[in-house]
C-alpha cells in the first residue's frame, strides 16, 4: 500500500500575523514559516501505518514556491520515503491544488491520500473534498481515528454533534484532525538522512494544467480590538452588570421574560445557589450557543474552558458549574 501525503507551507502558528499597510494581504517577508499543523498529523499517521507494516511507501508532496521544499524535507525527516515538489509562484486556490494532486495521483497510483483538514492561512477546508470529487474516490474528513481493515477504512470523524464512525472503501481521501495523533519531532540524525532522500521537482506546466484564480481579494483588515473586561466581587454586582446588548450574538437566545427584572432575579437566584462558584470576568469573548430552559442555558459546563456567557463582554469563570435540577 502506498500513501500520498499533501503538506503545505504556512506562516508558523506562533507568529503574530500582521496586515500589510496597503491592505492587500498579510506580511510574509522575514516571517517564520512551518508546515501546516494538521498536515503534520497526516504525515505522522501515514508513517505510523507504515511502521505497523500496513503500508510500504509514504510519499510527501507540496505545492508552492522554492522554499516550500522545507516542508517536504521535514516530512522526510519524520519518516516519509520520498518527496514531490510542484514549483509554482504566487497563491493557488484549492481547486488548482486539487487538480495538481489529481495529476500526481494518476502518476503515483497511491492507495490513500492524506492531508490536513484545512490550512491555517486561508482556512478553506476544500482541497480534500474537491480532490475526492475529481478522482471519484470516497472521502473521510476531520478524521480523529483511522483503522485499516482489509480493503476498507474505518474512520472516526469529529462533527458538531460529537463523533461519527464511518467505513469507506480504499482507495480514499482522508483529511486529518489535530486530535488524530501527536506528531513526532525530527531527530538530528534523521534530518541529516532526509537531505539524501529524493525530492522530485516539477512545474505547473509539466502537469499540463491550465488554471487561473477565480477569486480576487478586495482587502484584508485586522479584527477590531477586544474590549477590556471587568472583575466583580459579588453576585449582586454581577447581576447589576447583567445586561444584554440587543445587537449581541447571544441576545437572540433570550426570551422576553429573561430580559425583565423578574427574569434577572431568577438568574440571580440560580447563580446564588450554584455550588462552588467564584465569579471572574474574562475579556475573552467566546459565544456558546445554549438551548433549552433557563437553567440549562445559564448553569452549564463548557468542557473546554469553563466560561459561562452572560453578556456581550461579561463572563463567569468557575472551577466547576453544577446544574440545579
Amino acid at each position: 500500500m502506498k500513501i500520498l501525503v499533501a503538506v503545505k507551507r504556512v506562516i508558523d502558528y506562533n507568529v503574530q500575523i500582521r496586515v500589510k499597510e496597503d491592505g492587500t494581504g498579510v506580511v510574509t517577508d522575514n516571517v517564520k514559516m512551518s508546515t501546516n499543523p494538521p498536515d503534520d498529523n497526516a504525515i505522522e499517521e501515514a508513517v505510523k501505518i507504515k511502521e505497523a507494516g500496513k503500508a510500504t511507501e509514504v510519499v510527501a508532496i507540496t505545492v508552492g514556491e522554492e522554499k516550500a521544499q522545507e516542508t517536504v524535507r521535514k516530512a522526510l525527516a519524520v519518516g516519509a520515503d520520498r518527496g514531490i515538489h510542484v514549483n509554482v509562484d504566487g497563491t493557488l486556490e484549492p481547486l488548482a491544488v486539487s487538480k495538481i494532486l489529481q495529476k500526481i495521483v494518476d502518476k503515483e497510483k497511491p492507495d490513500l491520500v492524506f492531508m490536513g483538514k484545512q490550512a491555517i492561512d486561508d482556512d478553506c477546508n476544500q482541497t480534500g473534498q474537491m480532490l475526492s470529487s475529481l478522482l471519484n474516490w470516497p472521502q473521510a474528513t476531520f478524521a480523529s481515528k483511522i483503522e485499516i481493515k482489509d480493503k476498507k477504512l474505518e474512520v472516526t470523524r469529529e462533527i458538531d454533534e460529537g463523533l461519527e464512525t464511518i467505513e469507506i472503501n480504499i482507495p480514499a481521501i482522508v483529511t486529518c484532525d489535530l486530535r488524530l495523533n501527536e506528531p513526532r519531532y525530527a531527530s538530528l540524525p534523521n534530518i541529516m538522512k532526509a537531505k539524501k532522500k529524493e525530492i522530485k521537482t516539477m512545474t505547473f506546466n509539466d502537469l499540463n494544467i491550465s488554471y487561473e484564480n477565480k477569486l480576487n481579494v478586495v482587502s484584508v483588515e485586522e479584527p477590531p480590538v477586544r474590549q477590556a473586561g471587568v472583575m466583580v466581587s459579588s453576585v449582586e454586582e454581577l447581576v447589576e452588570k447583567y445586561d444584554f446588548d440587543i445587537n449581541s450574538p447571544i441576545s437572540k437566545y433570550l426570551t422576553d421574560f429573561e430580559r425583565t427584572p423578574l427574569g434577572k432575579s431568577k438568574i440571580k437566584d440560580l447563580l446564588t445557589h450554584t455550588a462552588g462558584w467564584r465569579p471572574y470576568i474574562s475579556h475573552h469573548f467566546r459565544m456558546i450557543k445554549k438551548n433549552g430552559d433557563l437553567k440549562n442555558r445559564f448553569i452549564s459546563k463548557n468542557k473546554k474552558n469553563n466560561y459561562l456567557p452572560l453578556t456581550k463582554n461579561l463572563y463567569v469563570k468557575s472551577n466547576y458549574f453544577k446544574t440545579i435540577k
